[in-house]
């Protein structure tokens, strides 16, 4: 398959990655991988589909800055506002 030329100038074509989906019974693997293509082999008359991933060019080497900051993800108690929620709305309904 080559790679749409394009989409080729926008990412490093050195390292990229292609997935494939078979479509059917059987078996497909990437044989070989160029820079512009790559081809598939497996299953004769296997349909498949394929995506690629490759960094982006010029931000190959561009990395999120580092944070140690701790995080503590809040705990939700579902149950217990759950049955908060009810008895506040059973006690209203006793009242009226």
């Amino acid at each position: 398959m080559n790679i749409d030329p394009i989409f080729a100038q926008t990412i490093t074509t050195n390292n990229y990655q292609v997935f494939l989906q078979c479509y059917g019974k059987g078996d497909c693997y990437v044989r070989e991988r160029r820079g512009g293509w790559f081809v598939v082999a497996g299953t004769p008359g296997l349909a498949f589909g394929w995506e690629i991933k490759g960094k982006q060019s010029d931000f190959d080497q561009l990395r999120l800055d580092r944070n140690d900051e701790k995080f503590t993800v809040p705990t939700q108690t579902y149950g217990e506002d759950a049955a908060k929620h009810i008895d506040e709305i059973r006690k209203e309904r006793e009242a009226a």
